[in-house]
């Protein structure tokens, strides 16, 4: 077996390559994929795929299920734009620090009603243009979701 200075160099990994590692738990080099470490390292770092809340195109109000994970997207894709929709902040007990709801929207929502759940709710918009986004973070010491984006 090659000691890793002689082994060959490469420029991009692929998902599906292995990397050597020392098991502890086994005392003994084993492989994993690139895959599975990803997979491991986003785990560990609380990194997940978002969960995508879609506004029905006739405008009702969303309701952002408790609790809400460390990240979602609130997407709004009317074939018009809305006269008015709300949304309905997860319950605050449930909340962590650093949770984030992404809104997204590709008409104008005239007016724009938040439901805090028990939480305060700071410098989100009360109207959004075509095509307008804003980001939302809890704060666990304020309780309170801010516009940070």
């Amino acid at each position: 077996m090659a000691i890793i200075p002689q082994l060959a160099i490469v420029d991009a990994l692929s998902l599906t390559d292995y990397i050597p590692f020392w098991s502890q738990a086994n005392g003994d080099t084993r492989r994993i994929s690139v895959q599975n470490l990803v997979n491991l390292i986003s785990t560990a770092a609380g990194i997940t795929s978002p969960t995508v809340y879609r506004v029905s195109p006739s405008g009702e109000g969303v309701t952002i299920a408790s609790p809400v994970g460390r990240n979602v997207w609130v997407l709004s894709k009317p074939s018009a734009d809305y006269a008015a929709t709300s949304f309905q902040f997860p319950l605050q007990t449930l909340c962590q620090q650093g949770d984030k709801i992404l809104f997204t929207t590709n008409h104008a929502i005239t007016t724009l009603t938040s439901l805090g759940n028990g939480s305060t709710i700071i410098g989100q918009p009360t109207a959004m243009s075509a095509n307008g986004s804003f980001t939302m973070m809890y704060d666990a010491v304020n309780i309170g979701w801010f516009r940070v984006a």
